[in-house]
């Protein structure tokens, strides 16, 4: 092997590590956001179940703002 081949080669080992870096480093932080998400919607079901003793949700009103001005209110719906 040549010095400009070994060279070629040490440098695409180096990048490589560098990208299976930010991979555990991207793999780690998705890992932590579904935990937080996966929480956070335990959380809201139990404040719903609480708002609700009858074990139904039930919806509540959201404001439409404009300029911090309550216009309308409807039913809060989530929608995939």
């Amino acid at each position: 092997m040549d010095v400009s081949k070994a060279q070629r080669l040490k440098g695409l080992e180096e990048e490589n590590a560098r990208l299976k870096k930010l991979l555990a480093d991207q793999m780690l932080e998705a890992a932590a956001l579904r935990e937080l998400l996966s929480k956070n919607g335990r959380a809201r079901r139990q404040a719903r179940c609480r708002r609700a003793p009858s074990g139904r949700h039930e919806k509540t009103p959201v404001a439409l703002e404009t300029e911090n001005k309550p216009i309308a209110t409807r039913p809060h719906v989530i929608t995939s």
